[in-house]
């Protein structure tokens, strides 16, 4: 029986009486010989008296223990004495031999239980080792995650305080993207969904969604509104960690050079249809040909969108439309 049989049974009589349980599991496995001996009386009466006990034995000794086991054994054979051996209804020996093989097949069968109670006492031993182990790896891993991501806040900050200092304009942006950047990764962490099997998958919609909070805070003016919609979507952390410095791309370009005026609505989507993961980002702004879409930031986007095996889109028409679609057959990275 799977230890999980035995945590179930374990809960659903955790307020019994230890005794009480034992009874009553003894008392079952009883019944359960009792039935058997009966089928097997059907076709050949008194056949294999001792075989049948075996198994009712076994299964009471795993479920209960010991004691269950022992009182179990012990029921069972003075049914089979009173009930089995001849002279039937009585407890009788008629011969040497039937008192010999009903001592050999008790001490064989307490034999059996203390295997079988050493077993389960092991095997619920090793399982709360490995639960233990595993929450133990569980708060580590959530300590380094989260280590992780003060380092990446503070490297980030140190930049962003090195570029309020450089008096080289195009220095200080490239420190500021930098550091956006690192907030980008940082964010991940947080959303890691720890309860997958690989505790390495991340909420995806959440992941974007704090970037787009972080971005709206730290960069955008209050004049450029900033709009985010996901499906709940979960994917691995590799995969997230790349969309979220697409989409941080695409939105910091959109800021800096769609707007002339410092006046505009940027739209992110996330939609998940049909095992197709699209991830859009659209601004209303003069529609001009702006570096994201030919320079440096193209270049970026396309080699990270390559690196997880998606198209990536640039269409400027009333605005700019960025377009990252990533197949299903290929978002588990």
């Amino acid at each position: 029986m799977p230890i999980d049989g035995f945590r179930e049974f374990r809960r659903i009589t955790g307020a019994w009486p230890p005794l009480a349980r034992d009874v009553v599991v003894a008392l079952a496995a009883m019944g359960l010989s009792i039935c058997a001996r009966s089928v097997i009386d059907l076709f050949v009466t008194g056949a294999v008296p001792f075989a049948l006990t075996f198994p009712a034995i076994i299964a009471a000794g795993l479920l209960a223990g010991a004691r269950a086991g022992i009182l179990a054994t012990i029921g069972c054979q003075l049914l089979v004495w009173y009930f089995v051996l001849p002279p039937q209804h009585s407890f009788l020996m008629r011969t040497p031999g039937d008192a010999v093989s009903l001592v050999l097949t008790t001490i064989a069968q307490l034999v059996a239980v203390w295997a079988i109670s050493a077993y389960r006492t092991s095997s619920i031993k090793l399982r709360a080792e490995s639960q233990h182990r595993v929450e133990i790896l569980s708060l580590a891993l959530k300590e380094i995650d989260h280590r992780t991501k003060n380092n990446f806040q503070v490297a980030a900050s140190l930049l962003m305080s090195q570029a309020g200092t450089t008096e080289n304009g195009g220095a200080a942006e490239e420190l500021r993207l930098a550091a956006s950047r690192l907030m980008s990764i940082a964010s991940t962490y947080k959303n890691l969904a720890l309860h997958s099997a690989t505790l390495s998958s991340v909420l995806l919609h959440e992941h974007l969604r704090e970037i787009c909070n972080q971005l709206r805070e730290g960069m955008l003016p209050s004049t450029i509104e900033l709009a985010f919609s996901s499906d709940t979507i979960l994917t691995s952390a590799e995969i997230a960690v790349t969309i979220g410095l697409i989409v941080n791309e695409w939105i910091t370009n959109a800021a800096k050079h769609a707007f002339p005026d410092n006046i505009g609505r940027i739209t992110v989507s996330v939609t998940e249809v049909g095992g197709t993961i699209s991830i859009t980002v659209t601004d209303d702004g003069a529609g001009m040909i702006r570096p994201d879409v030919k320079g440096r930031g193209a270049n970026l986007t396309v080699m990270l969108a390559r690196s997880i095996y998606a198209d990536a889109e640039i269409v400027q028409q009333d605005g700019t439309c960025c377009t990252l679609t990533l197949a299903a057959a290929k978002k588990r990275g």
